[in-house]
């Protein structure tokens, strides 16, 4: 027997739905793995009202391992004293995926013009 679909309620008046790296990474997500389950969400999930994909804890610190936090990493700054992407972990420069699921452009989170 098949279901109708029912309709996904306006997104604020629904709880936030998506993937979150620290559930499945911990400290240790790498851009190529954000990548691929923020086309998972897009391709699969995005239908179902999952639009949200959350680059979460030590996405700047290079030398991040499972269980446990690295004292005093090496983590690379901007000019004003904020944290980068950790080079090795996210080449392209941005801990945030290139776009949003539903195709529209995600604000890179150091423009803050």
């Amino acid at each position: 027997m098949t279901r109708p679909a029912r309709p996904i309620p306006a997104r604020h008046l629904r709880p936030p739905t998506g993937w979150n790296s620290w559930d499945c990474y911990g400290t240790t997500v790498t851009e190529e793995e954000v990548l691929a389950n923020a086309a998972f969400v897009r391709d699969h999930l995005l239908p179902h009202g999952w639009d949200t994909v959350v680059v979460d804890i030590q996405w700047y610190e290079p030398t991040a391992r499972a269980h446990g936090y690295t004292p005093d990493p090496p983590v690379v700054l901007d000019g004003h004293g904020r944290p980068l992407p950790a080079p090795n972990r996210f080449p392209s420069g941005r801990a945030s995926a290139p776009s949003r699921p539903d195709g529209a452009d995600a604000p890179d989170p150091r423009d803050h013009r």
